[in-house]
């Protein structure tokens, strides 16, 4: 059995190619967020090229968040699938 634990008797192929693709987006918007603060404390304000780098950056780092924020999306619908429906395992609506 695996870490995955979430599914029962191990995770579907399904939940651990999105869990794996998570893991890549997760190390990559760590090194877009440290390539964006290593740009921004460049101190070239007044540089057009400057700033277009970092909105360059800003608009990648925002790509990946929007990639990550679907991936657990579509995580959440398969352990949902896996486990028989919303039955509540995972969020609890009723608040």
């Amino acid at each position: 059995m695996d870490s995955a634990g979430a599914t029962g008797g191990g995770a579907s192929i399904t939940v651990q190619v999105l869990r794996q693709q998570i893991e890549r987006l997760q190390k990559q918007l760590a090194q877009q967020q440290q390539q964006l603060r290593a740009a921004m404390s460049g101190g070239k304000d007044k540089d057009p090229a400057h700033a277009a780098s970092i909105a360059a950056l800003q608009s990648a780092v925002a790509t990946t968040m929007g990639q990550l924020a679907a991936t657990v999306a579509r995580l959440v619908s398969a352990l949902m699938a896996e486990s028989g429906g919303s039955s509540g395992n995972l969020v609890s609506t009723s608040a």
